[in-house]
């Protein structure tokens, strides 16, 4: 069971860094504006408290209702939440009727077709038996007759694993303990939490819980073939976890309730180190990110902007060699100029750096000794083109010969320009490995995913 768990959350983190990729990238290219805020449905049970059920004027309310309107409003996005029938709410949602759900327990056999969130919550289950009740402890289950809520993951549980003479469902855990308070049946599964919140609440008497527990359940959003809203949930969550809002819900709705404290301490110092490792792994992952989102985003948009700052480049170097030398030292990009015959007559740091060379090393050079074999002669013209003052390509991919003879794919923005008075050919020089490698990346893991996806619907699920 715990190497599951360190496999699911080595999983989640995976899947986190690549949703943070693609939730970044997307907003760079399609900006969040107050006309385009994305609107998601969510469906929940309307009887299961303090997590969520309908309160005395008929509105959704409990602990999941105000976690994920918290998440929406830091994420920028509206909710639509409607609770019902348990059993119901979630044959609605595997049909793909909703795009989330507000909580539900995570299993292997659910996360073959649902895709679930970091844990919002750890629910322990365990059994309520009455007074007069023969089940002291979980090995007395076996033979007995039991009620759990119908759909619920220990109604798939029991008949899992075979237990019990007789499963009786119902509707909602209050139906539950109900019943099992008129001593109809032995022994109630159900979470503790909310089991002993009922009791408090509806002041039944003669149940109470047995020490003997099962182990700690993850509960999740859960979500219908939606990446984006997962990355979403995945990021609120931990930045309410970051700011102390996901506290200050947790004590609104669990402060009265009668439960483990050491638990409650485990339960959020597990989510807060999560949190922490998610967000240092999402500061790791940003900057690269700013790369990432120059050569994704819209390249119309920016090449206009690409093209003013050459011309801004440009019109500094004409009129300051101070201000040109500070510019091009301090540039993300390398810059190279060379004359007419191909020559390199300045470089910077950066283009030092990408080819391998010293920036002396590079005064020595030619195109030639840059330029793949098969390439050498329409760089060169196009270059020569430029310092002629012709209209010919200025902003293209192609590959850069090292120091070391390995030739990496590089992206090119030349102009003309004049050096020491003479006309010259300006070349910034940007290398694009990284981007390859993303892109071959992402293409693989779309092509996986739709795989896999072809798989899942192919089930009978």
């Amino acid at each position: 069971m715990r190497k599951k768990g360190i496999f699911r959350l080595f999983r989640l983190i995976i899947y986190f860094i690549i949703s943070v990729l693609f939730y970044n990238v997307s907003l760079y290219a399609n900006p969040l504006s107050d006309s385009s805020i994305v609107r998601y449905k969510f469906l929940g049970g309307n009887n299961y408290p303090p997590y969520e059920f309908i309160d005395e004027n008929g509105n959704p309310t409990g602990f999941n209702v105000d976690l994920l309107r918290e998440i929406a409003k830091s994420m920028n996005f509206n909710v639509d939440i409607e609770l019902g029938i348990w059993d119901g709410i979630r044959q609605r949602f595997e049909r793909g009727e909703a795009d989330g759900m507000t909580g539900m327990f995570y299993s292997i056999e659910r996360d073959e077709f649902l895709d679930f969130s970091l844990p919002h919550s750890m629910v322990v289950y365990a059994m309520f038996v009455h007074d007069k009740s023969p089940v002291k402890e979980k090995s007395d289950l076996q033979g007995r007759k039991i009620i759990v809520q119908s759909g619920d993951i220990m109604h798939d549980y029991l008949l899992d694993n075979q237990i019990a003479s007789s499963i009786i469902t119902a509707e909602n855990p209050l139906d539950a303990l109900l019943l099992l308070s008129n001593k109809m049946y032995d022994c109630a599964i159900i979470g503790k939490t909310q089991g002993l919140y009922l009791i408090k609440n509806h002041d039944i008497q003669n149940i109470k819980t047995l020490p003997d527990l099962f182990s700690p359940t993850d509960y999740c959003f859960a979500v219908y073939n939606n990446p984006q809203l997962l990355n979403r949930l995945n990021e609120g969550l931990t930045l309410l976890q970051a700011s102390g809002k996901y506290k200050e819900i947790y004590r609104k709705w669990f402060k009265s309730v009668d439960q483990d404290e050491n638990l409650l301490k485990g339960i959020i110092r597990f989510i807060v180190l999560v949190s922490i490792l998610l967000i240092a792994i999402a500061l790791i992952v940003s900057s690269w990110i700013i790369f990432l989102k120059r050569s994704v985003a819209n390249k119309t948009q920016e090449l206009k902007k690409e093209i003013l700052q050459r011309e801004n480049a440009e019109e500094t170097l004409r009129n300051s060699a101070k201000n040109f030398h500070s510019l091009a030292d301090n540039a993300f990009d390398g810059i190279l100029i060379n004359d007419s015959n191909g020559n390199y007559i300045y470089a910077n740091n950066n283009a030092a750096e990408i080819a391998g060379y010293s920036v002396n090393e590079l005064l020595q050079l030619n195109i030639k000794d840059l330029t793949p074999k098969e390439q050498i002669d329409s760089v060169l013209k196009l270059s020569r083109d430029r310092i002629a003052g012709k209209s010919v390509r200025s902003f293209f991919e192609t590959y850069l010969i090292c120091k070391t003879g390995d030739s990496i794919p590089v992206e090119i923005a030349a102009s003309k320009t004049f050096w020491q008075g003479q006309p010259a050919d300006l070349v910034f020089i940007r290398d694009i490995s990284l981007r390859k490698q993303m892109e071959k990346a992402l293409l693989t893991s779309e092509a996986n995913f739709r795989g896999s996806m072809i798989i899942c619907c192919g089930k009978d699920i």
